[in-house]
């Protein structure tokens, strides 16, 4: 006989929405994950970030790991927080900003890739494995340069 708890239901449930969530099958109004081919880990910001935190690579299944996309320009929103992913243009760490900069235009039409295309030397976003942030780089080719997005 298994009985089930609140609590135990609350961990159930957690489960379920990781599996989803790197599925692809989560609610489109929650938000997507941006997982890092060569990190094996997904673009995310810590529990209460602010402008001016860093975007980092980490968990995956969790509401800090869950971007939207706004707009026209293609600027990514953290579905924790509201906030925008930016990058300085000429490469950079990405940072959370107010949504609304000319400096969060991304292009996530190329599958496994996403453009900064306020760049004019057409960067792309990375995992930095060193830092454990995410940056705009110049194009490599490299896995920590690779995202699958559901």
């Amino acid at each position: 006989m298994i009985t089930l708890t609140r609590k135990a239901f609350t961990v159930t449930a957690t489960a379920v929405t990781l599996v989803a969530g790197l599925a692809g099958t989560a609610s489109a109004t929650d938000g997507m994950t941006f997982f890092n081919r060569g990190t094996q880990s997904c673009m995310r910001v810590t529990a209460n970030s602010t402008v001016g935190s860093p975007v980092l690579v980490g968990t995956c299944g969790v509401t800090e790991s869950l971007w939207q996309p706004v707009g026209i320009d293609g600027a990514l929103r953290n579905a924790a927080n509201g906030l925008c992913l930016e990058v300085p243009s000429g490469g950079g760490y990405a940072f959370l900003q107010t949504c609304g900069g000319r400096m969060q235009a991304m292009d996530i039409d190329t599958p496994g890739n996403v453009f900064v295309t306020n760049d004019p030397d057409s960067r792309l976003l990375e995992a930095d494995t060193a830092t454990g942030r995410v940056r705009s780089a110049e194009i490599t080719g490299e896995q920590n340069q690779s995202w699958a997005f559901h």
